[in-house]
Protein backbone atom coordinates (compact mmCIF):
# COMPACT_ATOMS: atom_id res chain seq x y z
CA UNK A 1 0.00 0.00 0.00
CA UNK A 2 1.51 3.87 -0.86
CA UNK A 3 1.23 6.29 1.54
CA UNK A 4 0.57 9.54 0.43
CA UNK A 5 2.11 13.22 1.43
CA UNK A 6 -0.12 14.40 4.14
CA UNK A 7 -3.11 17.14 2.81
CA UNK A 8 -2.55 19.07 5.17
CA UNK A 9 1.13 19.52 4.93
CA UNK A 10 0.80 20.14 1.00
CA UNK A 11 -2.32 22.58 1.78
CA UNK A 12 0.80 24.53 4.38
CA UNK A 13 3.05 24.82 1.47
CA UNK A 14 0.42 25.65 -1.13
CA UNK A 15 -0.54 29.12 1.32
CA UNK A 16 3.31 30.01 0.28
CA UNK A 17 5.25 28.50 -2.71
CA UNK A 18 9.16 29.34 -1.47
CA UNK A 19 7.66 27.10 1.76
CA UNK A 20 9.35 24.15 1.60
CA UNK A 21 10.02 22.76 4.95
CA UNK A 22 6.14 21.00 4.99
CA UNK A 23 6.79 19.16 1.73
CA UNK A 24 10.06 17.93 3.33
CA UNK A 25 8.94 16.89 6.59
CA UNK A 26 5.40 15.54 5.35
CA UNK A 27 8.17 12.79 3.49
CA UNK A 28 11.14 12.70 5.92
CA UNK A 29 9.16 12.21 9.17
CA UNK A 30 6.07 9.69 7.62
CA UNK A 31 8.91 7.47 5.24
CA UNK A 32 6.24 8.19 2.49
CA UNK A 33 7.57 7.17 -0.81
CA UNK A 34 5.54 6.34 -4.51
CA UNK A 35 4.98 9.36 -7.07
CA UNK A 36 3.50 11.73 -5.02
CA UNK A 37 6.53 11.73 -2.94
CA UNK A 38 8.84 11.14 -5.24
CA UNK A 39 7.67 14.45 -7.48
CA UNK A 40 7.87 16.82 -4.78
CA UNK A 41 11.56 15.38 -4.27
CA UNK A 42 12.64 15.61 -7.66
CA UNK A 43 10.68 19.13 -8.16
CA UNK A 44 12.48 20.40 -4.68
CA UNK A 45 15.96 18.61 -5.56
CA UNK A 46 15.92 21.21 -9.12
CA UNK A 47 14.99 24.01 -7.22
CA UNK A 48 18.19 23.20 -4.04
CA UNK A 49 20.32 25.94 -4.76
CA UNK A 50 16.72 28.57 -3.96
CA UNK A 51 16.19 26.65 -0.54
CA UNK A 52 17.10 27.82 2.36
CA UNK A 53 20.31 25.56 4.62
CA UNK A 54 18.17 23.33 7.08
CA UNK A 55 16.42 22.15 4.31
CA UNK A 56 18.77 21.33 1.83
CA UNK A 57 20.36 19.06 4.32
CA UNK A 58 16.74 17.83 5.30
CA UNK A 59 16.24 16.99 1.08
CA UNK A 60 19.31 15.40 1.09
CA UNK A 61 19.08 13.68 4.41
CA UNK A 62 15.76 12.02 2.72
CA UNK A 63 17.03 11.32 -1.02
CA UNK A 64 20.09 9.38 0.57
CA UNK A 65 18.40 6.79 2.29
CA UNK A 66 15.97 6.59 -1.30
CA UNK A 67 19.30 5.40 -3.29
CA UNK A 68 20.89 3.41 -0.24
CA UNK A 69 23.41 5.74 0.47
CA UNK A 70 23.01 5.50 4.48
CA UNK A 71 26.10 6.90 5.01
CA UNK A 72 25.21 9.93 3.06
CA UNK A 73 22.06 10.40 4.78
CA UNK A 74 24.07 10.28 8.82
CA UNK A 75 26.35 12.64 7.16
CA UNK A 76 23.19 15.16 6.18
CA UNK A 77 21.24 14.27 9.45
CA UNK A 78 24.35 15.74 11.40
CA UNK A 79 23.88 19.87 10.61
CA UNK A 80 20.53 19.36 11.55
CA UNK A 81 21.51 17.88 15.00
CA UNK A 82 23.90 21.01 15.23
CA UNK A 83 21.06 23.17 13.83
CA UNK A 84 18.88 22.05 16.06
CA UNK A 85 20.45 19.87 19.07
CA UNK A 86 17.75 18.97 21.33
CA UNK A 87 14.81 18.18 17.96
CA UNK A 88 13.26 15.39 16.49
CA UNK A 89 16.30 14.81 13.94
CA UNK A 90 18.07 13.33 16.77
CA UNK A 91 15.49 10.51 16.05
CA UNK A 92 16.44 10.71 12.37
CA UNK A 93 20.28 10.40 13.43
CA UNK A 94 19.74 7.75 15.34
CA UNK A 95 18.01 5.72 12.61
CA UNK A 96 20.79 6.15 10.44
CA UNK A 97 23.54 5.14 12.87
CA UNK A 98 20.98 2.13 13.15
CA UNK A 99 21.39 1.15 9.27
CA UNK A 100 25.16 1.74 9.25
CA UNK A 101 25.09 -0.96 12.61
CA UNK A 102 26.20 1.48 14.90
CA UNK A 103 23.95 0.83 17.94
CA UNK A 104 26.91 3.11 20.36
CA UNK A 105 26.43 5.94 18.00
CA UNK A 106 22.13 5.77 18.01
CA UNK A 107 22.62 5.43 22.06
CA UNK A 108 24.61 8.54 21.74
CA UNK A 109 22.25 11.08 19.79
CA UNK A 110 18.88 9.04 21.65
CA UNK A 111 20.55 10.30 24.73
CA UNK A 112 20.72 13.42 23.68
CA UNK A 113 16.95 15.02 23.70
CA UNK A 114 15.75 16.57 26.60
CA UNK A 115 13.94 14.09 28.83
CA UNK A 116 11.05 16.54 28.62
CA UNK A 117 10.72 16.81 25.20
CA UNK A 118 7.91 15.47 22.55
CA UNK A 119 10.37 13.84 20.39
CA UNK A 120 11.54 11.40 22.86
CA UNK A 121 8.10 9.57 22.98
CA UNK A 122 8.76 9.39 19.24
CA UNK A 123 10.70 5.98 19.42
CA UNK A 124 12.61 6.90 22.11
CA UNK A 125 12.59 3.62 24.24
CA UNK A 126 12.56 1.53 20.95
CA UNK A 127 15.33 2.92 19.92
CA UNK A 128 17.06 2.82 22.51
CA UNK A 129 16.63 -1.19 23.71
CA UNK A 130 16.84 -2.18 20.49
CA UNK A 131 20.52 -0.88 20.48
CA UNK A 132 21.26 -2.28 23.79
CA UNK A 133 20.05 -5.46 22.93
CA UNK A 134 22.47 -5.25 19.62
CA UNK A 135 25.37 -4.68 21.63
CA UNK A 136 24.67 -7.54 23.69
Amino acid sequence: MELRVSEEFVRVAALDSASTLPLLYAITMSGVRGPGADSILQDLNRRRTQLPPLDRYLLDYTLAPRNSNYPAALRHIQPLVEIAPHSLFLGLAAGAAFRLDRPRLAIDYVTQGDPESWWRTWRYWDQLALAYHLLG
